[in-house]
């Protein structure tokens, strides 16, 4: 008597097919990953050069700095780039001289005169150091007291 024995068992092809299936299936959810960190890169990139390209606009400079010993006042003038700016405090010889809350807004391609107090005593042909901290960063420059 012979056996009958029931061979059960996927087919080459069919196994070709669903080995393919399987590749092309991570293939696009690689690509899609790629695609959406690249895609998400490229966003927050850009978000932070526009960012920086404000803060670049908002530009200060320090033209002149003198001071008074008779009145114990700094002069200082200053021009403002093309975006308005906010100053936030004045240092004088690294003593805080003024402190502006809520920040000091000056406009935009203007020129401008402050004049403060010295919170240090200045004496006739000395040199002090002036630091305008803004929002956008800090500037100094010397000046001499006359």
């Amino acid at each position: 008597m012979r056996r009958i024995t029931f061979r059960v068992g996927v087919s080459e092809v069919v196994s070709s097919m669903i080995i393919l299936l399987i590749v092309v299936i991570v293939g696009v959810m690689l690509y899609l990953n790629l695609y959406y960190t690249a895609t998400l890169n490229q966003q927050i990139l850009s978000k932070e050069l526009i960012e920086e390209e404000i803060k670049a606009q908002e530009h200060l400079s320090l033209l002149l700095v003198t001071g008074s010993s008779t009145s114990n006042n700094i002069t200082i003038i200053l021009a403002s780039g093309t975006n308005p700016v906010n100053i936030v405090s004045i240092y004088v010889n690294d003593t805080l001289a003024i402190s502006y809350n809520p920040p000091l807004t000056l406009g935009s391609l203007e020129v401008y005169e402050l004049t403060v107090e010295s919170p240090i005593e200045l004496t006739t042909n000395s040199i002090i150091r002036v630091k305008v901290i803004f929002k956008g960063g800090t500037v100094e420059s010397w000046g001499e007291v006359s």
